[in-house]
């Protein structure tokens, strides 16, 4: 079921919240404000943030009151992240986002929530290459490079991805049961909300999340 919760900000006093999940290793230099303006998100009702490098976890997190610490030891990798995530989100609505990108949610999210009905929401990869004025919103299963950097999906719907994927054709997977399930697929164009310069789709291929699962590869920070 969605929550509902009186925000004396929002235009809407009655409306739907949105879980927010985030795998990190730290790495990225755009993290803490990433999490500061979700934190600011009047549509934002928690942060989860799965710790997958408690040695580097900064002590500033303590001031962002909507984050909430989930990790075991080690690295858990980007796929089981998101598992755990989408498990332990109270809403039904999730945000799976990258933590090296750098936007303005609130338009965003708002928008998400006027989608009637929809398995899972991704980026256009447009988003990277081409300005627009306006959120746009295709459907479609080709969901194509970018699509999981930030992604929404529903709780309810939720396929665990297998345990043998822990980092890449995760949001493949995502798509793929979201369609053999009956349920929407759309990739959303956002540019004139976004700080180009640092959204990015690569995340989960860095050594950061690969090193020690290819350890022949010999993958440098």
């Amino acid at each position: 079921m969605v929550r509902r919760r009186q925000w004396t900000g929002s235009n809407d006093k009655n409306v739907a919240m949105i879980s927010v999940v985030i795998p990190t290793m730290w790495r990225s230099e755009v993290t803490m404000c990433l999490l500061e303006r979700y934190n600011d998100c009047e549509f934002v009702d928690e942060i989860l943030v799965i710790n997958n490098n408690k040695a580097d976890t900064p002590y500033e997190l303590n001031r962002f009151e909507k984050v909430r610490i989930i990790g075991r030891d080690g690295n858990m990798y980007v796929n089981p992240s998101w598992n755990l995530g989408v498990a332990e989100a109270r809403n039904e609505i999730v945000a799976i986002s990258n933590d090296d990108i750098l936007f303005h949610p609130s338009d965003l999210f708002l928008f998400v929530m006027s989608v009637s009905d929809f398995g899972a929401i991704g980026m256009s990869g447009m988003n990277f290459h081409e300005a627009s004025s306006e959120i746009g919103i295709e459907s479609g299963c080709d969901i194509g490079s970018g699509w999981g950097c930030l992604m929404f999906v529903k709780k309810s719907s939720w396929v665990n991805i297998p345990e043998g994927i822990k980092i890449w054709f995760g949001d493949n997977w995502i798509a793929r049961t979201c369609e053999m399930g009956g349920k929407g697929i759309y990739k959303v164009r956002l540019n004139s909300l976004i700080d180009d310069a640092h959204f990015h789709f690569a995340s989960s291929s860095k050594a950061a999340w690969t090193c020690g699962l290819y350890p022949a590869r010999n993958l440098t920070m």
